[in-house]
């Protein structure tokens, strides 16, 4: 049986497309638009789903964070042993105690900010002095 070859592949089969052969998740690549407006709708769920994760991300480092500084101001304040190990002498054991202890106070304050914006949508201050905040108070943080 002869199928009808119209110069477009072997056999009649026609070659896969562009959008069968795009992948799935591709972000570079947005599905292509049609006529009733189905691209701007793809694209502003995809945004949305993009912020909800970043969200639930910065939740989630926020709420580690919280875990280790309360881990290392735990280990530094309850690091006691007798005679000369005694770090409680030594002024800059005291300093990295109170290093840890300020790490501690913000990685709270930023977690409870964190928490309510995710809960209620609302922050505790302007977006601007919120970010502001942070800037500063990572960058002590790390320095």
């Amino acid at each position: 049986m002869a199928v009808a070859n119209n110069g477009t592949s072997k056999q009649g089969i026609d070659p896969p497309s562009e959008t069968t052969t795009r992948r799935a998740g591709d972000v570079e690549q947005p599905p292509p638009p049609t006529a009733d407006g189905d691209a701007a709708i793809t694209s502003v769920v995809q945004r949305w789903k993009r912020e909800d994760f970043q969200e639930k991300a910065g939740l989630l480092l926020r709420a580690l964070q919280f875990i280790f500084s309360l881990l290392s101001f735990i280990l530094m304040a309850s690091n006691k042993h007798g005679d000369w190990m005694n770090f409680d002498r030594y002024e800059e054991y005291r300093y990295l105690v109170g290093i840890s202890l300020l790490v501690f106070l913000y990685s709270s304050v930023q977690l409870v900010r964190q928490v309510r914006r995710f809960s209620t949508g609302h922050d505790f201050m302007p977006a601007r002095a919120g970010t502001i905040f942070d800037f500063t108070g990572d960058q002590v943080k790390v320095s």
